[in-house]
């Protein structure tokens, strides 16, 4: 479903990063198949780096990210990030 939001979003006009948490990778597989096509960057990152992932994305001018996770996580994840100022 993230892809689904994601592509959405950047057809509304906005800089959209798709962040691939899941192990899956499904984010990074659909970006594969898709690489012809004009979609949403796909970042790859884990819980331990995900801060930072999202404190890169934003500097890059990300209008939104959004988070494909998998739908159940053992890892608990950072506190959320405060929006840059």
């Amino acid at each position: 479903m993230s892809p689904h939001v994601a592509v959405a979003a950047d057809r509304a006009g906005l800089f959209v990063a798709l962040i691939d948490m899941d192990p899956q990778a499904t984010a990074e597989t659909w970006a594969v198949w898709h690489k012809n096509d004009e979609h949403p960057a796909v970042v790859a990152a884990k819980a331990p780096t995900l801060a930072r992932t999202l404190e890169k994305t934003a500097k890059l001018g990300a209008d939104l990210i959004v988070i494909d996770t998998p739908p159940w996580h053992r890892q608990r994840l950072p506190k959320p990030c405060a929006p840059p100022t």
